[in-house]
């Protein structure tokens, strides 16, 4: 896909083996004692009774999955555990810098780790491509060469609900999907493609057997990898992010006027407050790397420092971040109109943020040269338990293009989950 959520990119944590003022005068502070997640359920109970108390060896619960798959695929790998755990993160690396082949009609399951399970998903990264040498055919000519067989891989989720059993389905994409059981196309290229899967409360999954679509949040057990395409794919990763718990403590701050950040997982509440008519983001702070500090008269709220196109923001002691949610976007106020029918030229910027501990001299990086849609929610949780302490502090800053930031909320938790 050619969309912004190409230009996604995994903090450094989470790729081994890679390095790693004022403000609008409509700006307002809002402190709000928690948010409105009572809709949903802490931890899934069909997947807390399915998860606890189990003697189960690493691998048990995908190997029984793959034993009631009567399907034509064959089973090349099972994955026990992920390569990298945080409280909110399961990363899969596969193979090594060149990932791992997966031919058509092959597959690859791997197992979601048990304090995970009764998560709800709040997004999910495969990353994959096609590479020459494998193509067993040539592209078509013309403007855009066609591929007669194209390399297509599916991510299927193992999905628990209380009503529904267990079942495998896969993300329904807004735009479609270029296979059978949500294959996407693999791109031929030298770098990898993100494949990002979201807002499943709003886009839905389909039954992989059936095609029943539900709009619901998802909790998951396990996953799986197909080769449902005529040429092969490489894939190097798979990174699921969970929405952490409920938390104790909320504050958050609007740049933008009328913007809400809404739920995280079912985007109830949310409203992006975009001007889409110009391509602007009214009030909005900037972000950029040596840009401009000011985007207004309005004092930030105490403490808070937005100088050299960065902005840094004191935590609150002695609890425990859950996690960071920003509403942005980076389309430059040209008044141009753009290849997704609205106005303003779409940008490049990368985002990156990090927590600061008191005393370090580098930031630990929660998310790195993110790339940035053109008007969205965006979310990073703690690479770690760490009780948080005075001065320590959050830093947020934008390359290649500016990131327009129009409210940033940040959650808490009095104890680690």
């Amino acid at each position: 896909m050619l969309r912004w959520l190409d230009r996604l990119r995994l903090p450094s944590f989470l790729r081994p083996g890679e390095s790693s003022s004022a403000s609008s005068a409509s700006a307002t502070a809002v402190s709000r004692p928690e948010l409105d997640l009572s809709h949903l359920p802490l931890v899934s109970p069909a997947l807390s009774r399915h998860a606890a108390g189990l003697d189960e060896a690493p691998g048990a619960r995908i190997k029984a999955l793959d034993a009631k798959d009567t399907s034509r695929y064959n089973t090349i790998r099972y994955v026990a555990q992920p390569t990298l755990l945080t409280p909110t993160c399961a990363a899969f690396r596969l193979g090594g810098p060149e990932g791992i082949k997966l031919e058509p009609g092959q597959q690859i399951l791997l197992e979601i780790p048990k304090q995970l399970r009764g998560r709800p998903v709040y997004q999910a990264i495969m990353e994959h491509r096609q590479v020459a040498s494998e193509k067993s055919s040539a592209l078509g000519g013309g403007e855009k060469p066609w591929d007669h067989t194209p390399g297509l891989t599916a991510l299927h989720f193992s999905v628990v609900s209380e009503s529904k059993g267990q079942s495998w389905r896969y993300w329904h994409a807004p735009w479609g999907s270029s296979g059978a059981e949500g294959g996407k196309y693999a791109e031929l290229r030298p770098d990898w493609e993100s494949e990002s899967h979201f807002d499943f409360a709003k886009n839905g999954t389909v039954a992989v057997e059936g095609g029943d679509l539900h709009k619901e949040v998802i909790c998951i057990d396990g996953l799986r990898l197909r080769g449902v395409g005529k040429d092969p794919t490489f894939i190097r990763q798979v990174l699921v992010t969970f929405a952490p718990p409920k938390p104790d403590h909320v504050e958050e701050h609007c740049f933008t006027p009328k913007t809400k950040i809404g739920d995280l997982l079912t985007t109830k509440g949310q409203n992006l407050a975009k001007d889409r008519e110009k391509g602007t983001f009214p009030g909005a702070l900037v972000l950029y790397d040596g840009g401009a500090d000011a985007g207004g008269a309005s004092p930030l709220p105490a403490g808070w420092l937005h100088e050299a196109g960065q902005l840094r923001v004191p935590l609150r002691v002695g609890v425990y971040l859950a996690g960071v949610e920003i509403a942005c976007g980076d389309t430059k106020p040209d008044g141009l109109p753009n290849s997704d029918g609205d106005i303003g030229t779409q940008g490049h910027s990368k985002l990156r943020i990090g927590l600061l501990p008191a005393g370090a001299a580098e930031p630990e990086w929660l998310m790195e040269d993110h790339g940035v849609p053109p008007q969205g929610v965006l979310f990073a949780g703690p690479s770690k338990h760490r009780r948080l302490e005075a001065e320590d502090q959050l830093i947020l800053g934008a390359s290649v293009d500016p990131t327009y930031v129009m409210a940033l909320r940040l959650s808490y938790r009095d104890e680690p989950w």
